[in-house]
Parts: structure tokens; sequence; C-alpha cells
């Protein structure tokens, strides 16, 4: 490797991180612009819309963000929670479908899509896991497999039920 070649790879390595920082800061303009925009419309028409509304509960910043971006741009209302706690301080009758995050950290994401489903009863669910393909006992929840399956878990969530 050449001295040109070395001092050239912390630029390059520069130029990634700089545009990930740039979609980074895209990705949270395009989920506070939608938020922004769709509280205008309730507050200037006063009417709900019939969006459709969904819960992503992952402990994952990257997963939760790169699902919210892709639903919102799908014409999706997106709620993020990053723990059960912070799930279960929503209003599930507020919410159309659920993603939730099979191995939470510290957490059990089965047992918060139970509680769920429990809350609303006509909540679609699905489970969002990288270690099992189907969590023994729950065959009644969709189950979509990360990373591999995340193109079918946002076409699952923006289909109407």
């Amino acid at each position: 490797m050449s001295h040109d070649d070395a001092n050239a790879m912390p630029a390059r390595a520069n130029v990634t991180l700089g545009r990930f920082a740039r979609f980074e800061a895209e990705t949270c303009s395009i989920i506070e612009r939608s938020a922004i925009d769709c509280g205008a419309n309730l507050a200037r028409t006063g009417v709900v819309a019939m969006r459709t509304s969904i819960l992503i509960v992952d402990d994952s910043d990257v997963t939760r963000r790169v699902l919210a971006t892709r639903l919102t741009e799908g014409g999706a209302d997106v709620v993020c929670a990053s723990s059960v706690k912070d799930a279960l301080a929503v209003d599930a009758t507020t919410i159309t479908s659920a993603i939730v995050d099979v191995d939470l950290a510290g957490d059990d994401g089965i047992s918060l899509a139970d509680v769920l489903v429990d809350r609303n009863p006509h909540l679609r669910l699905a489970l969002f896991t990288a270690t099992s393909p189907s969590p023994e006992g729950h065959d009644e929840h969709t189950t979509f497999r990360k990373p591999d399956q995340i193109d079918h878990v946002i076409a699952w969530a923006l289909e109407k039920s």
C-alpha cells in the first residue's frame, strides 16, 4: 500500500460516516414532517383520518428508524417504542397494527404481544425475530425473520386489514 493510499483511507471513512449522518438526519426529518403534517391535518379538520397506525416495538434504534421511515413513506402513522414499558404506555386502541421484536433487551416481546392483543382484539400483530422463525406456542401471530424479511414485514404492515 502506498503512502497516498494510506492517507486516502481515513478520508473514505469520513465520507462514509458523513453519508450515514446525512441519512440519519433525513430519516429523522421525514418522521418529524410526517408527525407535524398529520397533527396539522387533524387540528384543521377536526376529523380523525382512517390511516393505518402502526406501533413498532424494537430495542434496536436502527431497526426502529428503518421501519418508521419506510412505513411513514408508505402513508402510515407510526409510533415507536424501545421497551415493553414504553409500548404499554401507548393506547392500544389507537393502533391498527403492531410489529413487536421477540427478543427485547431484558424484556419479553411475546408477553407484550399478548397484552397488546388483549387490549385491542382487532389489532393485527406481527412478531419480528432474529432468533427463531416461529416462537413456540404463538402460531396465531404472523412472524417475520430479521433482517431478511424486513420488506415483507413492511408490506404486511401497510396492508389494509
